[in-house]
């Protein structure tokens, strides 16, 4: 009884998810404009924040990880994107090597929004919303969430690079932006439109 008591006295000390900051009430702002093809994936996944975690569910009210991010893109029209058809996290990170080898990184800073992050070697996915933020299926307790993209309590495995726009309507990907060469001492200064992060 002394160690249950004590047990509950100690997570009442602990800071909440929100407040530790790896969950969020707020959902982060992204670089992808309105129309794209990305912005429709994050805006269908944003629509289901706080449905219900059960296992195996692909929607409309209730999903597992997997079946959020099958839910986004195929509402989305854009299955054919990822494979489609609804496999889970394992079996999308499985569908992307053998298919699209060069659109896996193992590499966080690759992802852009409305990419598939995998955790745990297959164990759980997500969708990618930017400045490491991602939505997904947590569990029974935290449901669909926005949470941070770096602590999922599973290691990160990799980005799934999908195929979608990410400036403007239409089926033409975004190309993976290259650094920009550091302003010239005689070139004037512009203010940046990324956001900040």
């Amino acid at each position: 009884m002394l160690v249950v008591s004590m047990s509950l006295v100690l997570m009442s000390l602990l800071p909440s998810p929100v407040s530790a900051g790896w969950l969020s009430n707020t959902w982060p702002a992204y670089n992808a404009t309105p129309n794209s093809e990305a912005a429709r994936v994050l805006e269908i996944a944003r629509a289901q924040l706080g449905d219900r975690f059960v296992l195996g569910a692909s929607g409309p009210d209730a999903f597992d990880c997997s079946g959020l991010v099958w839910y986004a893109f195929k509402n989305a029209g854009l299955a054919d994107r990822m494979g489609g058809k609804r496999r889970g996290a394992r079996g999308y990170l499985k569908w992307f090597r053998n298919n699209l080898p060069k659109q896996v990184s193992r590499n966080l800073a690759d992802a852009r929004p409305g990419d598939i992050l995998i955790w745990g070697d297959g164990h759980h996915s997500g969708i990618y919303i930017g400045d490491k933020w991602a939505i997904s299926a947590l569990n029974r307790r935290y449901d669909i969430r926005v949470h941070r993209a770096d602590r999922v309590g599973l290691p990160f495995t990799a980005v799934l690079m999908v195929n979608i726009s990410r400036t403007g309507p239409g089926s033409i990907p975004t190309p993976t932006p290259s650094p920009t060469p550091a302003p010239s001492a005689s070139q004037e200064a512009t203010p940046s439109t990324a956001p900040a992060g």
